[in-house]
């Protein structure tokens, strides 16, 4: 991601530089959505590359397959088995953990289980997000 938001940092800043008027689609002269410019940044990098895979994903898969997926915004979307008719209540767990139905997100980007987006958000909760003893490589 970090290499995709300097593209597309790298983008914003020549269309800024080659206008002398404010324009309204410029980010930099017209940006009040996005309180930060990295924000805005990593949330167009994901949708990307989101994008991306969705691309892959319609090529790789029949249409059987595709059943459960929605497309918003170019990006497919699977609902996930957690939703608000299903919660996860304290009864479910069996140990001493204390989750919350907002540790889990209702409806996740799909990505193929042999995609990179996938391994590499793998090694990230293993690593940074929550790390965790697992089988190593």
């Amino acid at each position: 991601i970090r290499i995709m938001n300097n593209i597309f940092q790298f983008t914003l800043k020549a269309k800024h530089k080659s206008h002398s008027q404010p324009n309204s689609e410029c980010f930099y002269c017209a940006t009040t959505e996005f309180p930060t410019e990295t924000q805005y940044l990593s949330q167009r990098s994901e949708k990307t590359i989101f994008q991306m895979e969705t691309q892959f994903i319609k090529r790789s898969y029949s249409p059987s397959k595709l059943i459960k997926l929605t497309e918003v915004d170019g990006t497919l979307i699977f609902a996930g088995r957690l939703d608000a008719n299903n919660p996860v209540t304290i009864k479910d767990i069996d140990f001493n953990l204390c989750l919350d139905n907002m540790d889990f997100a209702e409806s996740v980007p799909a990505v193929r289980p042999t995609s990179q987006i996938f391994f590499a958000y793998l090694v990230a909760v293993h690593t940074k997000i929550r790390p965790h003893a697992g089988v190593e490589m």
